[in-house]
């Protein structure tokens, strides 16, 4: 049972590789390193960060928020996601500002393409920046 993803796996990434002769051939040998990559479970980690420094009472001013995500040596990242004050999803393609006086929250996740979905991660910061348009936050 356990056994059959693991010889599934060996089958489909066996190749040959170098020269042989009749006296040295045992078959094709599988690539080890793509197999594992195609049962590996360990979800991708996120990081974020800011394009400033905090004030010292740990107050932002509106914000640039970079993502980025990293699957070691898995699968890869598929997508990262995040959402501002507990809004809805977004998959995350660019840095964004937070804009708006008051208190905000950053949630982020990200999925490898094995489907493999990291745990929410969250950042709570204030913001004393004034509301603006997001074009002359950029």
């Amino acid at each position: 049972m356990a056994a059959d993803p693991i010889r599934d796996m060996l089958g489909t990434t066996a190749g040959r590789r170098g020269e042989e002769t009749a006296d040295q051939h045992i078959g094709s040998l599988p690539d080890l390193r793509v197999g594992l990559k195609t049962i590996e479970v360990d979800p991708p980690e996120t990081t974020l960060t800011c394009n400033q420094r905090p004030w010292r009472t740990g107050a932002y001013v509106n914000p640039r928020v970079t993502l980025d995500a990293d699957d070691r040596w898995g699968s890869g990242v598929e997508r990262i996601e995040y959402r501002v004050d507990q809004d809805r999803w977004i998959t995350y393609e660019s840095p964004f500002c937070v804009v708006g006086q008051g208190e905000h929250r950053i949630d982020r996740r990200a999925v490898d393409r094995n489907g493999n979905v990291e745990d929410m991660e969250a950042v709570a910061f204030e913001n004393w920046g004034r509301n603006v348009a997001a074009g002359a936050a950029d």
